[in-house]
């Protein structure tokens, strides 16, 4: 996977330095942004995509680095540097994933990349499978595997859960094909099925449908043999 995007939170400017040093010359990481001012490092949080921040608690209270996760949009995963086992225990409490106790050497520095490698890549397979719709007003976020079908309706695509119907920005051909590899299929012009839903493909009177729970999907003339061969 690519190298990750690090940004370091330490009020002492000399620690701060060494630590950033460390990070650039591991091989895991892409970019790595430095700040001894914690509102500077929430404002770069909303500005970069950040992977992970090394935190230093000794300058840093948990309940103002909890703040900082609060405001901060889509917050990276954290790691607090402690200068001993309570004050980790205190990090885990504010949402942190992993600790490094003080003095930090470029070893401590390397595993807790390749643990924060692996809890990264599961995000973003987590991300991957989102799909945010709205209902009533509110908004929701929905998982790719949840969909049982979904419909185009104007400048809209209307997508069904077992919770019911919710209404989508996205249009029904980008649904298509930004979840292909989680088996959604266009199989008509108006509508999209995961394949591993379908139950039974049948045909009436000409016209071929796609069973999902009992409702009947659709299937274009042109789309009836790349649906059989994907159900085989």
């Amino acid at each position: 996977m690519s190298g990750l995007n690090c940004l370091v939170l330490d009020a002492d400017a000399t620690a701060l330095a060494d630590v950033s040093a460390m990070l650039i010359n591991n091989p895991r990481t892409e970019c790595v942004q430095s700040h001894t001012n914690i509102d500077n490092a929430v404002k770069q949080l909303d500005r970069d995509n950040i992977d992970v921040v090394f935190v230093c608690l000794v300058h840093h209270t948990p309940d103002s680095i909890n703040n900082t996760f609060k405001t901060a949009t889509d917050g990276p995963l954290f790691i607090a540097m402690a200068r001993d086992e309570n004050q980790a225990m205190d990090a885990y409490r504010v949402g942190a994933i992993d600790y490094i106790l003080k003095p930090i050497d470029a070893n401590k520095i390397d595993a807790a990349l390749h643990r924060i490698q692996g809890l990264s890549l599961q995000r973003k397979q987590m991300n991957n499978r989102r799909i945010t719709a709205e209902r009533n007003g509110e908004m929701h976020v929905i998982d790719v595997r949840d969909v049982m079908y979904a419909r185009s309706n104007g400048d809209y695509t209307v997508i069904t859960t077992s919770a019911g119907d919710f209404v989508s920005r996205n249009s029904l051909a980008a649904l298509a094909d930004t979840f292909a590899d989680e088996g959604l299929v266009r199989v008509h012009r108006q509508w999209v099925v995961p394949i591993q839903r379908i139950q039974v493909l049948t045909n009436d009177c000409g016209q071929t449908f796609a069973i999902v729970e009992e409702f009947r999907v659709p299937v274009a003339r042109r789309c009836v043999r790349t649906v059989r061969d994907l159900l085989v």
